[in-house]
């Protein structure tokens, strides 16, 4: 027999949907254009970038504050970078980091980062230096008997670092709220909301009183929830 034929086909928890919540649990419907789930670094910057592109945008985050990991952040080609000369080429980058990745990763997307993050960290560390945060590249210079020609691992400056990323994600707050986007915290993501097959049109969220709220999103909604690490079937 075909071993594949013996071996029950394994369901994981992920893949189940779940019950839809009624529609006659949810206490208050509220519209927008874009909705962002997660206040982290990144969902703070979408919800800024949406606002900024005139976005009716609004921000929802389960814990009752900002959130923040790590000091790090990558860029090539910010003006920090130019200030201090240094120059990567990023066809070479982009290579490495598909040679790495066992050429396993969308190498579009790398070549968008690449390419566009340069303005990006700009676009940073004009609310950033505003606020007075200091932002420095991390490792830099490198040590003079350095070569990456030599290296196995070569290794690029383009780590920003900041000395504490909560300080980062407050700030973002502050512009978030400039720009007018409506924040929900203490506000949990339990179900996406599809019309029919077709894009995702919203989110069902849940409040530290219970009670359930519906975002309709008319765009889009952003995901920027964090990583899989903590889902042991998913890992």
């Amino acid at each position: 027999r075909n071993r594949k034929d013996m071996v029950p086909e394994r369901i994981y928890g992920f893949e189940i949907p779940p019950d839809p919540i009624p529609s006659g649990d949810i206490k208050k419907n509220v519209n927008a254009e874009v909705v962002v789930v997660g206040a982290g670094i990144a969902g703070l910057s979408a919800a800024i970038s949406a606002a900024e592109a005139g976005a009716k945008t609004v921000l929802l985050e389960k814990t009752a504050t900002v959130q923040a990991r790590g000091h790090d952040n990558a860029f090539i080609g910010s003006r920090l970078q130019e200030k201090l000369g240094i120059q990567i080429n990023k066809d070479e980058i982009i290579l490495n980091l598909m040679r790495h990745g066992a050429n396993k990763p969308d190498q579009r997307l790398i070549r968008m980062w690449a390419e566009g993050s340069g303005k990006t960290a700009d676009w940073l560390m004009d609310m950033t230096d505003a606020a007075g945060l200091e932002v420095m590249i991390n490792h830099y210079p490198p040590p003079p008997a350095f070569n990456n020609a030599r290296e196995y691992y070569p290794q690029y400056p383009v780590t920003h670092h900041y000395h504490n990323e909560h300080p980062v994600a407050k700030c973002l707050l502050d512009n978030a709220l400039k720009k007018g986007v409506v924040t929900y915290f203490k506000t949990r993501a339990k179900q996406l909301l599809r019309i029919m097959n077709d894009r995702v049109a919203g989110v069902i969220a849940q409040n530290a009183d219970g009670d359930h709220l519906q975002f309709n999103a008319a765009k889009a909604v952003i995901l920027c929830t964090g990583d899989y690490s903590n889902n042991a079937e998913m890992m």
